[in-house]
């Protein structure tokens, strides 16, 4: 059996033209939600700031992108209500994701906010 054979409507609707499964790209922005969550992203290194953001910006998310956990914190510490997640890289100088999300969930004005921390492979 395919991995296919029980998709239903999305595999009906990547079909081809003559009616045949055809593999499409993998559309971000087809498959995250259409909220526009405000999200706070953590991440040291530029390159990858840049990314993340351009990426989260065309699924529609509002970003503020912020280089340490120090930053991130003083960010929330005055403006908590203003974010929706938080996701932040781990190993961070400065402060970091753990050390983050420690303050985050001993703030009551953050505590409900979800974080999602990363790591990179290597670590």
């Amino acid at each position: 059996m395919s991995p296919d054979a029980d998709a239903g409507e999305p595999a009906a609707a990547a079909a081809g033209p003559g009616g045949g499964a055809a593999r499409g790209v993998i559309r971000w922005d087809e498959i995250l939600p259409r909220r526009s969550l405000r999200v706070l992203l953590v991440e040291h290194d530029d390159s990858t700031r840049q990314v993340v953001t351009a990426l989260l910006r065309k699924c529609g998310y509002r970003v503020a992108a912020v280089a340490d956990g120090m930053k991130a914190w003083e960010v929330m510490r005055g403006r908590a209500y203003a974010f929706d997640l938080v996701l932040t890289e781990v190993n961070m100088p400065t402060l970091s994701g753990i050390d983050l999300l420690s303050r985050i969930v001993a703030a009551d004005e953050c505590k409900n906010i979800p974080v999602i921390s990363k790591t990179p492979a290597s670590d």
